[in-house]
Formats: C-alpha cells, sequence, structure tokens
C-alpha cells in the first residue's frame, strides 16, 4: 500500500512524498532509495495493513506530517493457497483483512482529509487489485471467491 501526498504549492516531482506502506519497512528500501535517486520524496512505514488501528494510525500520521493527503493507492494482496477443505478460519481471516478490509480501512481514514480539499488538485484513491488465476483450478478456494467466476 502506498500513500502519496504533495505540499500545497507542488508542482514538480520533487513536491511530492510516497509514504509506502509494509509490515517490514526494510522490504520497502529499494523502493524509497529508487525513489530517492530519482529527485523524489519517499519514506517507508512499517504498519500490519491488516490490523485495522495500525492502518488508521499510520495515515493519521501522514496527514500529521505533512498536512494532507492529495493519493492513496491499495495494492496489498496476500494468499494461502491450499485446499478449502484443509484452510484453518485464521488464514481465511487474514486473507479477506488484508487483500479487503484493508482497503476499506484505508478509504475510511484517507476520505475525511481528502474531502477538505474542497477543489484543490488531490483527493485520488485508487484500487488495484490482482487476477492471480483466470481459470478455476484447485488450490486457494479463498481468491476463487474474492475474484468470481474467471
Amino acid at each position: 500500500m502506498a500513500s502519496a501526498r504533495r505540499s500545497p504549492s507542488a508542482s514538480r516531482k520533487t513536491d511530492f512524498t510516497s509514504s509506502l506502506f509494509a509490515r517490514t519497512a526494510a522490504k520497502l528500501d529499494e523502493v524509497v532509495s529508487q525513489i530517492k535517486s530519482e529527485g523524489g520524496s519517499a519514506e517507508s512505514i512499517a504498519v500490519d495493513i491488516a490490523n485495522p488501528k495500525e492502518l488508521d494510525a499510520a495515515i493519521e500520521k501522514i496527514i500529521d506530517a505533512h498536512g494532507r493527503l492529495d493519493v492513496l493507492v491499495n495494492n496489498a494482496g496476500i494468499t494461502k493457497d491450499g485446499l478449502i477443505l484443509r484452510m484453518e478460519d485464521a488464514d481465511f481471516d487474514e486473507v479477506i483483512n488484508t487483500n479487503l478490509k484493508s482497503a476499506f480501512v484505508a478509504i475510511r481514514a484517507a476520505a475525511r482529509p481528502m474531502m477538505r480539499l474542497k477543489g484543490e488538485v488531490g483527493g485520488r484513491i485508487v484500487n488495484i487489485s490482482f487476477c492471480r488465476r483466470r481459470r478455476g483450478e484447485r488450490g486457494p478456494g479463498e481468491l476463487r471467491r474474492l475474484q468470481g467466476p474467471g
């Protein structure tokens, strides 16, 4: 998941800061370094996006630090491969909380500050999903439920 915000006077790519979320901030170090090497501004934030309280707090931290939130990109997804008959409830819950509920929580946390922009550039939410499998096959039953028929 990435949240991007910009300064009110942004006119160049260096006026934007991207805040990237992952359970371990170290996973994002390469991306942050690449953004910075190209003249951009970026930071990594360790947050379990499947935990609504942590996610809310991370988005509030961004808004407090930078004064606004212009773009939210939901791009998180996990899978717990296995036969549906063997899938544990905890595994299913983790998939749903990461792939579905985290997008809802992030949108809810970002919507109010974005609405305050009232006509300014900003206030965009982008939801990205993945289609790991397009045809039915044995394996991850939770993905087939989330994706629907291929």
